[in-house]
């Protein structure tokens, strides 16, 4: 009977511990971790030979997607894997399969796991815990700065839309009085030049504890995170992704931009505007100095413009292979500079309330007469 007595009291334990570690989550951290371990093996030192299991990554992301498609909502502590698989892709060569085949394509498995990226962000942002949510804007911007595929880094900058509508949607229940040193403040006392005043300011930004994502604080840094991401990807030496990075960051502001508070914007007109514009305004320059002084083959070769250069190879251009090139930074620029001027044509309270509103407008001003 003692021995009965033990064996039903140790089948208890155990299953008390299974459903302590369902209800936790525990189990989900569990499942998922061995598909990280295979994505990490494969991409990773693990093999000696990464290429010839670029199908197990395959198979791997698409257990992964299909994971998400079906019990995504019941995913509680796992989230943080999820994007460890994400990031296996991004930040290790692309792997290729045997010859002839469709995984020697460049970006095979970029297009294999972008599709978990988009679920998540059309289905599961509400699901994420804050740092999970600084993680989901993290992969889209890696996503939109890859040079794999051109449509998926066009895509994620599209996606960008639906983490704005969800941290527009989301309403300040926890009053922790949000951020309050200025960013211009941070600039005017730093001894450091601004572009790296600026990366220090945004560094301190991916890293900061978050509290929940209902705290101003917290809305408040996603929000800077994901405008900052845009100005990033609008300084791309591709133009079709910088004039959609500049697209959405200015059409962003225009339609949520009523919704920003003092800090808010004056994190957006001295770390996200004005950088942005005055770049757009020296690479334009410098593509005009270059072609005025027929430097041309070298302006190619520094932004490495593929398109360009195969189209002055087949002769669709040949006439003045860098007319093309000075008009896309003409545009550029020019969608740079009236973006920023509409900031400043809307009556905004919030933005007279920045740090150094008149020289924040006197610089655009500048730009916008050079």
């Amino acid at each position: 009977m003692d021995l009965v007595s033990q064996a039903d009291s140790g089948s208890d334990t155990v299953s008390q511990q299974f459903i302590d570690s369902v209800s936790s989550g525990e189990a989900q951290v569990c499942v998922l971790t061995p598909l990280l371990q295979m994505m990490n093996g494969t991409a990773g030192d693990g093999y000696a030979n990464g290429a010839r299991f670029v199908d197990v990554s395959k198979l791997t992301l698409d257990t992964v997607h299909m994971l998400l498609q079906s019990s995504g909502r019941s995913i509680m502590r796992a989230w943080s894997v999820v994007f460890d698989i994400i990031h296996t892709v991004l930040d290790t060569p692309q792997a290729t399969g045997a010859a002839g085949t469709e995984s020697r394509q460049p970006g095979y498995l970029m297009r294999c796991v972008f599709p978990c990226l988009q679920l998540i962000c059309s289905d599961y942002l509400e699901d994420l815990p804050p740092h999970c949510l600084r993680r989901c804007i993290e992969c889209l911007a890696l996503f939109g700065r890859q040079n794999e595929d051109l449509n998926i880094a066009l895509t994620a900058i599209g996606q960008a839309w639906a983490v704005c509508d969800f941290l527009q949607g989301l309403q300040t229940t926890v009053s922790d009085g949000g951020k309050v040193e200025l960013v211009s403040t941070v600039l005017a006392a730093s001894s450091k030049d601004t572009h790296e005043a600026i990366g220090e300011i945004a560094r301190v930004w991916w890293h900061e504890d978050l509290a929940d994502v209902s705290a101003h604080s917290t809305q408040q840094v996603l929000w800077i995170l994901l405008l900052h991401s845009l100005a990033q990807l609008g300084c791309d030496r591709r133009h079709e992704v910088r004039l959609s990075a500049i697209q959405t960051l200015f059409r962003t502001l225009d339609m949520r931009g009523s919704a920003f508070d003092a800090w808010l914007w004056d994190a957006v007109v001295w770390a996200v505007v004005l950088p942005l514009s005055r770049y757009t305004l020296v690479q334009r320059s410098r593509v005009f100095d270059l072609i005025r002084n027929n430097r041309l083959d070298e302006m190619l070769e520094d932004a490495q413009d593929e398109a360009a250069r195969m189209a002055s190879k087949s002769g669709v251009f040949v006439e003045d292979p860098g007319r093309l090139y000075a008009k896309q930074w003409d545009e550029t620029a020019a969608t740079a500079l009236q973006g920023a001027a509409r900031v400043w044509a809307e009556p905004r309270a919030a933005l007279d309330s920045i740090g150094c509103a008149d020289q924040a407008w006197q610089c655009v001003w500048r730009l916008v007469q050079a």
